[in-house]
């Protein structure tokens, strides 16, 4: 991609070049008509993952009500907007086309392939409440750069990474009413700590069934 010129570029750029995910991302991948399909595409069959990332500044209006509900419009709704456009157009196509026009990945087929959507939204100044969930055509995971920073450090392997949504999405889907407050990260180092939890658990129920199994 080109050398960035402004926040949102530099964040697409640390993304698809110096992050894990590099090794099967595309940086503003053509869409329908040579328009742009979306900020970042990544490819890792079974799994497709759609991100859109805006950079909107917060204004001071002096009415903070409105100031949200304006930049929660531009800065989250204008990203699941792109990103429902942009899968219904990936569900009718072959294969990833680059920004320059030339043929990526080939897409995994459409019985096994797994879509991800993460709307990045930059600018709120940590001043926002940010929502994430089903706005009508799928489950979208909605960031800001300081907790998709934090993910991408933490859960820096492709299966690791794809495992957080997957779960953050079931749980959504479960029904199960969930009280939470906190940030982004405050919620993975919950599911890190549960994750690990189980871990230990497994490992000793494999270790005690081993050695009882030995007599």
């Amino acid at each position: 991609m080109n050398k960035p010129v402004n926040d949102s570029e530099e964040f697409v750029y640390q993304v698809c070049n110096k992050s894990f995910l590099s090794l099967w991302s595309y940086a503003n991948p053509t869409g329908k008509n040579s328009k742009e399909l979306c900020d970042i595409l990544v490819v890792c069959e079974p799994d497709i993952i759609i991100i859109s990332v805006k950079d909107i500044k917060l204004t001071d209006s002096g009415d903070i009500e409105t100031d949200w509900q304006r930049w929660l419009r531009k800065a989250v709704k204008g990203s699941v907007d792109q990103i429902y456009g942009a899968e219904k157009r990936i569900k009718s196509t072959s294969h990833v086309i680059r920004n320059d026009g030339s043929q990526g990945l080939s897409f995994p087929s459409s019985d096994v392939q797994r879509i991800h959507r993460i709307a990045v939204a930059l600018g709120g100044d940590n001043k926002v409440p940010i929502e994430f969930g089903d706005f009508g055509k799928g489950f979208v995971h909605v960031f800001d750069r300081v907790s998709f920073e934090i993910i991408l450090r933490q859960l820096d392997t492709i299966t690791d990474f794809v495992q957080y949504l997957i779960d953050k999405e079931n749980l959504y889907y479960s029904g199960k009413e969930t009280v939470f407050e906190g940030y982004e990260e405050d919620l993975l180092a919950y599911y890190i700590y549960i994750m690990d939890v189980l871990i230990h658990r497994i490992s000793m129920s494999l270790f005690w069934e081993a050695i009882f199994g030995m007599r």
